[in-house]
């Protein structure tokens, strides 16, 4: 009995520990963004839209697909203004190459209304290149 007491302690003292470390990294305000990004595909569906009507974006990256669930999880999300201002960056795959989508966006009248949009390559020569789809 006191062999178990004392592992149920040590588990109790290591979550503590977890959960303090999660909470004063600002772990849970990152955790949060995204799982907010997550629940609103509208911001990347709309973005991806108006990326794929751009003619540069066509030529070098083809047309871009649909943003999966997880590229959402790995890119980086921060949203400020009691949630009514986005920042975001994640991978977006064309059918002639891949790169990086940038997004700033506000909330109003129940839309995103897009500050900008940009779409970041990188070629096999490492050459870097942005095309500004919204300035």
């Amino acid at each position: 009995m006191k062999k178990r007491l004392k592992w149920i302690a040590l588990a109790l003292v290591l979550l503590g520990v977890v959960i303090y470390l999660f909470t004063s990294i600002g772990a849970s305000k990152i955790a949060t963004d995204l799982v907010q990004a997550y629940a609103d595909p509208n911001l990347y569906q709309n973005a991806i839209i108006k990326v794929n009507a751009n003619e540069t974006v066509q030529t070098k990256l083809g047309i871009i697909e649909p943003i999966e669930k997880m590229t959402i999880i790995n890119g980086d999300v921060h949203y400020t203004n009691d949630n009514s201002t986005v920042q975001t960056t994640i991978k977006v795959i064309g059918s002639k190459g891949k790169g990086k989508m940038d997004i700033e966006a506000n909330w109003k009248d129940d839309s995103w209304i897009y500050n900008k949009i940009n779409i970041r390559l990188t070629d096999a020569a490492n050459t870097k290149e942005t095309i500004v789809i919204v300035p």
